[in-house]
């Protein structure tokens, strides 16, 4: 039987960003999409907004953030 924690190590080993996403992890993230103070971003299931605060914070973007009230 294949160990799927296992398989996830090795198929992503290479990866740069993956969960757990760090806060430097996310910063990266922004640094890629290269945002700045024109970028905008748009959440979906942003729950508490924390990426889009972070990233308005760090890199003066602006964005808007959507919550499911769906359960």
């Amino acid at each position: 039987m294949i160990d799927v924690h296992q398989y996830h190590r090795i198929s992503e080993s290479t990866h740069r960003i993956m969960n757990p996403l760090t806060p430097e992890r996310l910063m990266l993230v922004g640094e890629i999409c290269r945002l700045g103070s024109g970028s905008r971003i748009l959440d979906l299931a942003c729950g508490k907004g924390e990426m889009l605060c972070l990233f308005a914070a760090r890199f003066g973007a602006s964005g808007w953030g959507s919550i499911s009230t769906r359960r």
